[in-house]
């Protein structure tokens, strides 16, 4: 996507609204098996099924491929059941060489995907964790862009990489 071009995702089809600002347990299995969270398989989940969706096409945004290779839905079922782990999945892709097939992921995004994909749902960040991770890796991204270091953490201003050092004659 172009600079500053937003992309927006909304199914609104199964949406509730939480009294209070409280979600009930969930007991129904319903959306799209390649993104069902591994405990909605128990029929007893939270808003955190959401999380690890989000997860799902982050994934696939950033490297091009869906987390499963599955030949049929029911084999991606299969293998997205509880006790499912994506850790070593995504652990590939922390040491994966830049190509179209297997994308080099920065650090940022992939402590992004890992917690949003925890398998364990009391495990698994909230949206306001994701949203600031979100925010760390764009800050990184844009400092990264410009050939500067990381940004402050108070001011998110990108920094001036250090003058490498010199070795004088006498060192050599």
């Amino acid at each position: 996507l172009p600079p500053g071009f937003p992309l927006v995702g909304t199914d609104l089809g199964l949406s509730k609204i939480f009294a209070d600002g409280v979600p009930p347990p969930f007991s129904e299995i319903v959306g799209t098996p390649y993104y069902l969270a591994p405990e909605a398989y128990y029929q007893n989940y939270d808003q955190k099924v959401d999380l690890w969706a989000a997860g799902i096409v982050l994934h696939m945004l950033l490297t091009r491929r869906p987390l499963i290779e599955a030949d049929s839905l029911q084999e991606a079922v299969n293998v997205l059941r509880p006790g499912f782990d994506p850790k070593p999945l995504l652990n590939k892709l922390a040491g994966a060489p830049d190509s179209s097939a297997s994308p080099k992921v920065s650090e940022k995004a992939l402590a992004l995907l890992k917690g949003l994909l925890e398998p364990q749902p009391v495990l698994r960040i909230g949206a306001a964790d994701a949203v600031d991770l979100c925010k760390e890796w764009a800050a990184e991204a844009r400092c990264g862009a410009k050939g500067l270091v990381r940004p402050t953490t108070d001011t998110g201003q990108c920094l001036l990489a250090p003058a490498p050092e010199r070795q004088s004659s006498q060192d050599m």
